[in-house]
């Protein structure tokens, strides 16, 4: 039985590719335009999450720092209140990410293309429990480099952990807790997260660029955004190598197959909280499942490196640093108000995607 995704020779096995094998720069441009237009809409989320909370997460998690004595300790400090950390951080991501769903809608609007199921809310042409094993693959594969890492932080000086984890860490385990994990870490986050950088950046990344270059893109871009490793030395830069690695498996089973949903299961069972002794279980389960689909994890490294090394990942390559170079010159340079730089953003994004959108009606080729 034939793959049912493979609709394209050159790119066999990728339900999400580009519409035409000239993948015409106009398009590539667009792509990298609303991806800065979904961030910046990230980041207006945010602006209106501190304008309109009473209190903001960094201010409660702060106090929960300084209730645990970071970054020394103390065995006599209180209880921290979760109950409202979890309440406040699932505001500010209703803020947030209600920024991204905005941004999203208006390209959609402006394209008179974009549906739905483009942002992988749907199940492709597989049914759920496909899914479910392709997520669950997925997560083991995804899980070897949170193993490495936890294992060489516990072997080597690699540095200070993040005040995030620092805490927990020194917490009991209540329901409360796992109620403020569920929100910060391993539910929450993955729907939001998948949403915003596969269905929404690799969305457009996937149907502009050639999988590998879109795939190495944003995965470069997701673990930008995780700045809390940015200056904790060489265990921050192991875990931004890491979360590279993440994003591009995430992407690849979303690429694949259409669907958010097994990047989803792959993202939560990364973020799943495990205790050290515990680890070994999810080890355990990581190499059975690894023994278990080896052929289809060789297949897709197959597909990832073939479509790595193209004309387009030179071409993102030259596009990326040209924008962060722009980018560079309008703050550092001129001093341009960031405001200025998304309004900026949010026209041009909104214009190219108008353009591409008549060339694709104007073109039955394209269609």
């Amino acid at each position: 039985m034939s793959d049912p995704v493979s609709s394209r020779p050159d790119l066999p096995g990728f339900a999400i590719s580009p519409a035409d094998a000239t993948r015409r720069w106009l398009d590539q441009v667009a792509a990298i335009a609303c991806v800065m237009l979904v961030i910046v809409g990230m980041y207006w989320g945010g602006d209106v999450a501190l304008h309109f909370m009473r209190t903001d997460f960094n201010t409660v998690f702060g106090g929960i720092l300084m209730e645990l004595g970071y970054p020394h300790g103390s065995d006599t400090a209180p209880d921290p209140d979760f109950t409202q950390a979890s309440w406040v951080n699932a505001e500010f991501f209703a803020y947030q990410y209600g920024g991204v769903v905005g941004v999203l809608v208006l390209l959609g609007l402006v394209g008179r293309r974009l549906r739905v199921r483009d942002l992988g809310i749907t199940t492709g042409q597989r049914n759920l429990g496909q899914l479910i094993v392709i997520g669950v693959t997925a997560g083991a594969v995804a899980n070897i480099a949170s193993t490495v890492i936890f294992a060489g932080k516990e072997l080597f000086p690699l540095g200070d952990d993040t005040p995030f984890w620092w805490a927990m860490e020194r917490v009991e385990w209540d329901l409360d807790m796992w109620i403020f994990m569920a929100v910060g870490s391993y539910v929450l986050v993955p729907l939001l997260e998948e949403f915003a950088y596969r269905g929404g950046m690799l969305g457009f990344m996937g149907r502009a660029f050639a999988p590998g270059a879109a795939l190495l893109g944003v995965g470069i871009l997701f673990a930008a955004m995780h700045s809390q490793y940015w200056s904790l030395g060489p265990i921050g830069m192991i875990t931004l190598v890491g979360v590279i690695y993440a994003g591009v498996i995430f992407g690849y089973v979303f690429l694949r197959t259409g669907s958010l949903v097994p990047a989803i299961i792959a993202h939560a069972m990364i973020n799943v909280p495990v205790a050290l002794e515990y680890e070994w279980l999810r080890v355990g389960l990581t190499v059975a499942v690894i023994l278990i689909a080896r052929r289809q994890i060789g297949e897709a490294v197959q597909r990832i490196a073939s479509s790595l090394w193209s004309v387009d990942t030179l071409r993102l390559g030259v596009l990326a640093a040209l924008t962060y170079a722009g980018y560079w010159a309008l703050t550092a340079h001129w001093q341009v108000d960031r405001k200025v730089i998304e309004v900026g953003v949010l026209v041009a994004a909104l214009g190219l995607v108008f353009l591409a959108g008549r060339r694709k009606v104007s073109d039955p080729a394209l269609q």
